[in-house]
């Protein structure tokens, strides 16, 4: 349902409308420090913050605060947090939506969230829905996405999900290790304003050393009027002030 980064060699990946980080914006992200405007393909707008540790990472956890939002027909509102390949396009991802579906994660217009997982793996696009349906104002929802041994069938190592401390689903993909991480929100398939509002806390991700560490300082971008409001590095906003 949500965000793919788009770059001049995977322009051809469909997720949910093509939606994605414009070619360019991370890398110019990490040069300026943050990015006015221009962060998802046309007619989605949001705000993202992302995260490039160095060296090898596998892992990335913390908390969602929701906020409860009424969404346009026809349109939708995700929150999407993904990780991305170092070497590759691929990436796997997971969010709290609601609104339009597309593939399978279907159409859903309740008072509350659904969590999904999507993600291109092996230059092929996926969604799945709902692995949870929450309130509107959800607080305090743990996640963790970890490369780690899969404890449901064929149990081998993949990309593991899991929520409120339980697994939910692991996805094999091309990669083993991550390039970097964001976290964010959209506004999907209109550039009308819509309510974008959600709380990522104590961010975390699982060094090479397989410790759980703080995201250091992240590189934000935002396409007016949405913003990124920073607390700490570990504590954001993605929203429409």
């Amino acid at each position: 349902m949500y965000a793919v980064l788009v770059s001049p060699m995977n322009l051809g990946i469909r997720a949910r409308s093509l939606r994605g980080l414009a070619a360019g914006v991370v890398a110019a992200a990490i040069v300026a420090g943050t990015v006015s405007g221009t962060c998802f393909d046309p007619n989605h707008e949001g705000a993202l913050r992302a995260y490039d540790p160095s060296g090898s990472t596998t892992g990335v956890k913390g908390r969602e605060d929701l906020v409860s939002a009424t969404v346009q027909a026809g349109r939708g509102i995700a929150h999407p947090l993904q990780v991305y390949s170092p070497t590759t396009y691929d990436w796997f991802g997971w969010g709290t939506a609601k609104g339009v579906g597309v593939d399978d994660c279907p159409d859903y217009y309740g008072s509350g969230w659904q969590v999904y997982v999507d993600g291109v793996a092996f230059d092929l696009y996926f969604c799945d829905s709902p692995y949870a349906t929450l309130a509107g104002n959800a607080q305090d929802q743990t996640f963790q996405v970890h490369y780690s041994t899969c404890p449901f069938f064929p149990y081998t190592v993949q990309w593991t999900f899991r929520w409120a401390g339980v697994y939910k689903t692991c996805r094999a993909n091309s990669f083993t290790s991550a390039a970097f991480y964001l976290a964010g929100s959209e506004s999907i398939g209109t550039l009308a304003d819509q309510n974008l509002d959600v709380h990522w806390e104590t961010m975390k991700y699982l060094n090479s050393s397989y410790a759980w560490v703080n995201w250091g300082a992240g590189l934000n971008c935002f396409d007016p009027p949405y913003r990124v409001r920073v607390i700490n590095n570990t504590d954001f906003w993605t929203e429409l002030p």
